[in-house]
C-alpha cells in the first residue's frame, strides 16, 4: 500500500519535468475521470494523466464533472464560451456558443444552444442541427407534433424534428393546428387571418379580419369578415362568397336553404350554392307561408309586395297595407284588393 502511494507521489511530482509546466494546482486523480487528474495554470484547467502526460492543456476557464447521460461528455467554458469534450480529451463541440441547455429538454438528442442572443440546436454527434438564428424557439408539439415554433424579428415560422425550416418566420401568430379545421392551422399577418396546410404551405393567405369555425352555419364553409363585411370560404380555402354583406343570418331561419343577408341596410336572399338569388333591395322580409303558402311579404319604401320561395318578385312592393282577413288583401288608391295567389 505504502509503495503504491510512493508511486503514485513520484508520478505526481513527474509532470513538471513531463508537461515542462508547473502548475498551480493539482486536483485530485480519480475525481472527474479515472487516471486524470483537474489541474490550473494561470487559472485555467485542463486534465493530466496519472502517468505525468498531458492530456488536455490549461486552456478552459472552467470544466465541468463529466456525465454519463451525454455521451460521457464534459461541458467546458472557454473565456465565457461553451462546449464539449469527450472522455479521451477530444474537443467534440468547440467553446462557441455563450449558453448550451440540457439535452433531451427541448428534443431527445439535442440541445439548445444560445450565441450572440440567439438560439438554435446541437446534437448529441456534436453537429450543429439549427444554426443559432432565431430570437427564441418554442417546444416542439405547441401546435403540431413534430413542429417547433420558432421567433425571428418578431414573426414566427416552425422547424421540423430534422431541424429544418418548413415555415420561415413571416406570421404574427400561428395557432394550434385543428382549431377551427383539422389539417389547417390559423396564421395571422399585420392583423388578418388566413391557413397553412400540415405541409408548412400557405393554403389561404392572410386576408380577413375574422375567420370563424367551419361548419357552424353551412357544412364545410367558414364565415370570414373584412372590413365590417361578411362571405364565405369553404375547407378547400376557396372564397366561395366574397365578404360583401353586412349581414348573413343562418341558412334555414326563412327558407330551408336559403340564407337572410342584409346590404346597406337592405335584404335578400342568399342560396346554400353560395348564389344570391334575392338581390338585397328590400326594407323587410316577413316570413315564408304567413299570408299565402310559398310566399313571403316583403316592404320597400314603405310599400308591401309578396316574394315566391323560387326568388321571384310575384308582387312588387305597391301595397300601402296587406292584411289575412276573409282571404288576403291589399290596400292601394284608398281600395281593398284581393291578392290571390298565382304561379
Amino acid at each position: 500500500m505504502k509503495k503504491a502511494i510512493l508511486t503514485i507521489i513520484i508520478l505526481s511530482l513527474s509532470q513538471w519535468v513531463f508537461s515542462q509546466r508547473v502548475y498551480d494546482n493539482i486536483g485530485k486523480f480519480g475525481k472527474y475521470h479515472k487516471d486524470w487528474a483537474l489541474v490550473e495554470y494561470q487559472g485555467h484547467y485542463g486534465f493530466l494523466h496519472i502517468n505525468g502526460k498531458e492530456i488536455i492543456p490549461p486552456k478552459y476557464t472552467k470544466i465541468y464533472p463529466y456525465n454519463k447521460d451525454i455521451n460521457g461528455w464534459a461541458l467546458v467554458e472557454q473565456d465565457g464560451l461553451y462546449g464539449y469534450i469527450d472522455n479521451a480529451g477530444r474537443e467534440i463541440i468547440k467553446p462557441y456558443y455563450s449558453k448550451i441547455l440540457d439535452f433531451n429538454e427541448s428534443k431527445k438528442g439535442w440541445a439548445m444552444v444560445e450565441k450572440d442572443g440567439l438560439y438554435g440546436f446541437i446534437s448529441d454527434k456534436g453537429a450543429e442541427v439549427v444554426k443559432p438564428k432565431y430570437d427564441k424557439i418554442l417546444p416542439y408539439g405547441k401546435i403540431k407534433k413534430d413542429w417547433a415554433l420558432v421567433l425571428l424579428n418578431g414573426n414566427y415560422g416552425a422547424i421540423d424534428l430534422m431541424g429544418a425550416e418548413i415555415i420561415k418566420p413571416k406570421y404574427d401568430n400561428i395557432e394550434k393546428f385543428g382549431t377551427l379545421n383539422d389539417d389547417w392551422a390559423l396564421v395571422s399577418k399585420n392583423g388578418l387571418y388566413g391557413f397553412i396546410f400540415q405541409s408548412g404551405v400557405e393554403i389561404l393567405e392572410p386576408k380577413y379580419d375574422k375567420i370563424y369555425k367551419f361548419n357552424d352555419m353551412h357544412k364545410s364553409w367558414a364565415l370570414v369578415s373584412k372590413n365590417g363585411n361578411y362571405g364565405f370560404i369553404s375547407i378547400e380555402g376557396i372564397e366561395i362568397v366574397p365578404p360583401k354583406y353586412d349581414k348573413i343570418e343562418s341558412f334555414g331561419d326563412y327558407h330551408k336553404s336559403w340564407a337572410l343577408i342584409t346590404k346597406n341596410g337592405n335584404l335578400g336572399f342568399l342560396t346554400m350554392d353560395g348564389v344570391e338569388i334575392v338581390s338585397p333591395k328590400y326594407d323587410s322580409i316577413d316570413k315564408f307561408n304567413k299570408y299565402i303558402k310559398g310566399w313571403a311579404m316583403v316592404s320597400k319604401n314603405g310599400k308591401y309586395g309578396f316574394l315566391t320561395d323560387n326568388g321571384v318578385e310575384i308582387e312588387e312592393p305597391k301595397y300601402d297595407k296587406i292584411i289575412k282577413k276573409g282571404g288576403v288583401k291589399g290596400y292601394i288608391n284608398g281600395h281593398w284588393e284581393k291578392i290571390k295567389k298565382r304561379k
